[in-house]
């Protein structure tokens, strides 16, 4: 399998968030009182949108006549008369809504909403004219029209004449590429490349080189496979050192064909003559796509040395789908379906489940060697999870939630293993439990497998662990790596024994991130269920996270619906504490209601403690760092564990609360679910032998305060990066990765701005001297149906005068 080298990639440029022309109030609008009206509570709630927009209906459109110089009308659908006069109307309404919305600028939210809609209207009244163009043009070649309803957006069809020609061409076109298995001629650029090292590392060359072509429309030469990628120190190995083979001997060039056909990748099937073909060293640059698209550009045939991990992080993210349609095409041949069907009718005989899991142990002597030199590269990183939790791996599993009732398939080398690491390897999982299976045991006399080289056997243990009901590996190992990002992506249990970060995630950030938050029914009607949208919105599109939440509430309600709809999973939890919690917080409740309002429920109570029942849920079994915040918080670039930097917390990574201080802020964590998992029954106990109300003197009330004094060892001097808590009272941080609206949320600066007064003090006058604008201004983007978010953002882009006004206004206050 392979081992890790000190490659640096080019640094990422990390897009800032999406941006939409249609959403910001047209220039010149001034509306200045579109205020909230809700209740206005601290929580760990959530937020709800309400959405109104007009779109437009089908309506006749216009077609030129033969000579161009008159119009006549021709009949839509569902009406008469030509699309000039449909519009008409629209027209005036437009115009009558832009009077409206200017009538409104003083004293009403609904300026801001009339303003989108006569925006809306004009966008829609460009359609429509698109859509007529594209009318005529169909009409010009084929005559008869046709409109295909799409909800209430009508858009041109092919004509039918024109829709069953394109529908023969694709049928001949996937014959050619089922006979012939390629799309290549003569007149194509191509580009090769060889692969190298190991078979994962051949796997990761194989997608960076497929990832290129793709970007570059060149057909690709399918590289040829090595059979030993043995490395014994830094140096690669490549074809030129060590024996290849056609990609055939491996996969099933058939089906690669055809299913990256469907992506728009083209496979060639012949090589170009050698002489026509120029060599480019991938080395030499550091940005390797930008150099062969400009400089070799007017070069028919590329031929690069191996291309792992030298396309850029954010090219891999934008092409993710290419990235893991490629991983689903590489099919083993029948050869090694054979091979594979032997053994897995051999371990699903094992077990009444018919299942079987496997654990990728790295325990050879070479990886050892690996691991002290990959420890020690001298360029400040710290990486210490190469060998962690090897020799009490049975504990891992266990705590991972492996299940001890399926036969357990190790894959390791025996021959190269260091004998002592595997054998307190193999006896911690015999204590846990654990029914150990190794390959070669499955197999006995005529029975036994055909011999396999290094790479062979490798294929065949990764496609094992690919089918196996539960995957476990190391994840510094880019086999174990590879297999994890895989089984992820199709939403399959896999996890690492290893605990810290995944390191190829710096070179393929695809592994989603699981992000939860609580929401409760108490928080609906309020800002939070506002925010709690913008959050999920931003996590989804721009943080690429995979998002759970924890519910409390009504399952017929809008928000819960509307948490379906966006793919977040939801988990239903009733706590085992909850009751002696309740039975506690009786104790001090009205004199603790000074320090928080969650005092005043039992359902509030229960509603913030929820977090610290995260770690034992069942659907994070696999993970072991989980990020939790509150709903107030809002994600400006991609989340990946990798860049949370290392050491990684040991308990939980919290931020600051205002000062820079201890103890720290509950509303972001970071949290090590195997340490906080082996942790919470104590933790639990520990919080009810205290009887002080579940108010933590010195800490903090209720589950904040509890987790800073119960884990402050853990906790205490180790804050998280600000970029991952900032706040608008504080300085800009261009590289702020998550906003926390800390203390008061949009509504309030609203308040402030448009009143000078503010229930948070001076925090409010702090946000527009510091960084609110800036931050108002990509939030809006996400809490896209809030009225206050969208006034915001308009008077930061566009109201200058009125915030200089109100800071100026402020700071004479002060010196008054």
């Amino acid at each position: 399998m392979d081992n890790w080298g000190p490659r640096t990639p080019p640094r990422p440029i990390w897009a800032e968030g999406p941006t939409s022309s249609g959403e910001s109030p047209p220039a010149g609008l001034a509306v200045t009182t579109p205020l909230l009206q809700s209740r206005s509570r601290a929580s760990s709630g959530a937020c709800d949108l309400r959405s109104s927009s007009i779109t437009l209906d089908s309506c006749a459109i216009d077609v030129d006549d033969s000579n161009g110089k008159g119009r006549k009308p021709t009949a839509a659908r569902r009406g008469s008369g030509g699309c000039a006069a449909a519009l008409r109307p629209l027209l005036i309404t437009s115009f009558t809504l832009a009077l409206m919305a200017g009538s409104f600028m003083v004293g009403s939210h609904l300026g801001v909403r009339y303003a989108y809609v006569t925006s809306q209207l004009h966008i829609d009244a460009q359609l429509a004219h698109l859509h007529s163009l594209a009318k005529r043009r169909l009409a010009a070649i084929t005559g008869e029209t046709h409109t295909l309803q799409l909800g209430s957006n009508p858009w041109p069809a092919r004509s039918f004449a024109e829709a069953e020609q394109h529908r023969l061409v694709q049928q001949v076109e996937k014959q050619q590429a089922k006979a012939s298995g390629a799309f290549y001629n003569g007149s194509d650029a191509t580009l090769s490349f060889q692969v190298c090292n190991g078979f994962a590392n051949q796997r990761a060359a194989l997608l960076s080189g497929i990832v290129l072509a793709a970007q570059l429309n060149r057909s690709v030469i399918l590289p040829r496979l090595l059979l030993n990628g043995t490395q014994p120190d830094e140096a690669e190995v490549n074809e030129k050192t060590s024996g290849s083979i056609p990609f055939s001997d491996m996969f099933d060039v058939e089906i690669f064909t055809q299913r990256l056909a469907a992506r728009g990748v083209r496979i060639a099937i012949q090589a170009p003559n050698p002489a026509d073909v120029l060599a480019v060293k991938v080395g030499s640059y550091n940005d390797l796509l930008f150099v062969l698209n400009t400089t070799y550009s007017s070069q028919q045939h590329l031929r690069l040395d191996c291309p792992m991990f030298r396309v850029h992080p954010d090219v891999i993210t934008n092409q993710s789908s290419l990235v893991f349609a490629t991983l689903d095409a590489m099919q083993p041949n029948k050869r090694f379906q054979g091979i594979l069907q032997q053994i897995e009718t051999k371990l699903r005989s094992l077990s009444s489940t018919k299942a079987y899991n496997v654990l990728h142990l790295r325990a050879e002597a070479d990886w050892l060697t690996h691991c002290k030199r990959w420890e020690n590269i001298p360029d400040g990183v710290v990486r210490d999870n190469c060998m962690n939790n090897t020799e009490s791996v049975g504990e891992q599993l266990s705590i991972h939630g492996v299940n001890q009732e399926v036969p357990l398939l190790l894959a390791t080398s025996l021959v190269q293993a260091d004998k002592r690491v595997l054998a307190a390897a193999l006896k911690s999982l015999k204590e846990h439990n654990f029914t150990v299976v190794m390959r070669h045991e499955l197999f006995a006399g005529a029975a036994q497998l055909p011999a396999l080289s290094r790479e062979e056997s490798a294929l065949v243990d990764y496609y094992l662990g690919l089918n196996s009901h539960q995957f476990v590996g190391n994840s510094v190992s880019s086999f174990s790596a590879m297999l994890i990002m895989e089984r992820w992506n199709a939403g399959r249990y896999a996890s690492y024994y290893n605990g810290g970060n995944i390191p190829l995630e710096v070179f393929f950030p695809l592994y989603k991130m699981p992000w939860v938050f609580t929401y409760n029914d108490w928080s609906a009607g309020t800002e939070y269920e506002l925010m709690v949208k913008a959050a999920v919105r931003s996590a989804i599109h721009v943080a690429r996270m995979k998002p759970f939440c924890m519910y409390s509430g009504s399952t017929t309600s809008p928000i819960y619906a509307w948490f379906l709809d966006q793919d977040v999973t939801i988990i239903t939890h009733t706590p085992a504490w909850k009751d002696a919690f309740a039975k506690e917080v009786e104790r001090n409740r009205e004199k603790n209601t000074k320090h928080s309002h969650l005092y005043a429920t039992d359902g509030r109570m229960v509603g913030t403690f929820q977090r610290i029942d995260i770690p034992i849920l069942r659907e994070f079994d696999q993970y072991h760092y989980v990020l939790f915040t509150d709903c107030d918080v809002f994600f400006r670039q991609q989340m990946k564990l990798v860049d949370w930097g290392t050491p990684l917390p040991i308990a939980a990574g919290m931020g600051y609360e205002m000062d820079d201080m201890f103890p720290y802020n509950a509303g972001i964590m970071l949290m090590n679910i195997p340490y906080l998992r082996k942790t919470n029954a104590d933790f639990i106990s520990w919080i009810l032998r205290q009887k002080n109300g579940l108010y933590f003197d010195g800490y903090g009330p209720l589950d904040q305060g509890a987790i800073n004094q119960y884990y402050e060892k853990e906790i205490k001097g180790r804050p998280i990066s600000k970029d991952f808590n900032a706040k608008p009272y504080q300085e800009f941080r261009s590289t702020a990765r998550i906003v926390h609206l800390h203390g008061p949320k949009p509504n309030h600066y609203l308040d402030w701005l448009l009143t000078g007064k503010c229930d948070f003090g001076g925090i409010c006058e702090g946000g527009f001297f510091n960084a609110a604008c800036k931050y108002m201004t990509d939030y809006a983007l996400f809490a896209v149906e809030w009225d206050v978010a969208a006034t915001l953002r308009m008077m930061c882009t566009e109201g200058h005068d009125l915030v200089d006004a109100r800071t100026q206004w402020a700071a004479m206050q002060h010196q008054g």
